[in-house]
């Protein structure tokens, strides 16, 4: 029998497709001699926790191929998850136990997390394991992290606001307790934004607070049985109108035969100052001001160079090698005409 040229075509045609079939098969299944990876159980659930505790589970990884299972990286995508097994090489049908910490730390109600198990199983490169908790909380702040006050100007009075909350009474009443009161004023807000269980507090920087950075905690008192209290973190900074960066440098020890060259910024986060560096003074002994550059609006830098005094020079020997000075930056800043950077250097006698 002949066969018509249109019947050829499909035959070679379904031919081909199954060929094409076969050789996909034969590159998806496993080769003989793979390892297998099985954890159980596949999820570990933690249950109701209150918040700041930690607690473990273990799950079993078990190799059901029939070659090594190499265990490479153990992962979670979150810090408060940590795991690690006991063995990350399993010989066919071996299995370990890998432990699983979660911290419920700041949570507040359901979380899911994931621990990533990474091996050579040819199917399951990498192995999610869900870590389920419910943290249950009877009061708690919002911002959970609390404030932060980044290079404010104390002279503006930096404000920022959070809130305390708890689903345990049908009104709280809460007042801060402990506080700062040379950085901080608190001004307290009941029923914050219409919720009788909601408190808000409005932090405000003190126009006379002192420069410099901070890690301070506003302690909040309530009438939450079980739970009196709550702390709230206040981080931040405070600087003035113009900024020296650094505003102190130390250069450690230096040698006669090398110049030293130091570069330090003037910078103004006021976007309503205009800067303008005027001048700018260098008394430390050996040292000049070699030029005044401006970068940007609002930021110059200052170049210094020279070389150290000699270790025999009486100012060295009277402060047995430790020389000190500054950098004096003058600007048209109304109230802050002058700002300064302490300077040092250290000879070795």
């Amino acid at each position: 029998m002949i066969l018509d040229p249109p019947i050829i075509r499909k035959t070679a045609q379904a031919a081909g497709l199954a060929l094409a079939l076969l050789l996909t098969l034969l590159i998806v299944a496993p080769a003989s001699g793979a390892p297998r990876i099985v954890v159980e159980p596949s999820a570990i659930d933690f249950g109701v926790m209150e918040q700041d505790l930690a607690s473990e589970q273990s799950v079993t990884i078990r190799n059901d191929g029939d070659a090594t299972l190499l265990i490479s990286h153990v992962s979670s995508t979150c810090g408060c998850t940590a795991a690690e097994p006991d063995k990350k090489e399993l010989a066919p049908g071996e299995s370990t136990v890998m432990n699983v910490t979660f911290r419920s730390g700041k949570f507040r109600g359901p979380q899911t997390k994931y621990v990533k198990i990474s091996s050579n199983d040819p199917l399951r490169g990498t192995l999610d394991v869900a870590v389920l908790a419910d943290v249950f909380v009877q009061l708690w702040a919002d911002p959970m992290a609390g404030l932060r006050f980044r290079h404010v100007v104390a002279a503006d009075s930096p404000r920022d606001t959070f809130f305390v909350a708890s689903s345990e009474v049908d009104v709280l009443e809460a007042e801060p307790i402990r506080f700062n009161d040379e950085l901080f004023a608190v001004e307290t807000l009941p029923a914050y934004q219409g919720d009788p269980r909601s408190v808000g507090f409005i932090v405000k920087i003190r126009e006379d607070a002192p420069a410099g950075g901070f890690t301070e905690v506003i302690r909040i008192g309530t009438n939450v049985s079980g739970k009196g209290y709550i702390d709230v973190d206040m981080k931040g900074d405070i600087v003035g109108r113009v900024l020296l960066v650094p505003d102190r440098v130390n250069f450690r020890y230096l040698t006669r035969d090398h110049k030293t060259v130091r570069t330090i910024g003037v910078r103004s986060y006021d976007e309503n100052v205009d800067l303008v560096v005027t001048a700018a003074e260098c008394d430390l002994p050996g040292f000049v001001v070699k030029e005044i550059i401006k970068r940007k609006k609002n930021f110059y830098e200052i170049r210094l160079e020279g070389y150290p005094i000699e270790d025999g020079d009486e100012r060295a020997v009277e402060t047995r090698g430790r020389i000190d000075g500054a950098l004096v930056v003058y600007t048209n800043v109304p109230d802050m005409p002058q700002a300064k950077a302490d300077l040092t250097y250290l000879l070795k006698m």
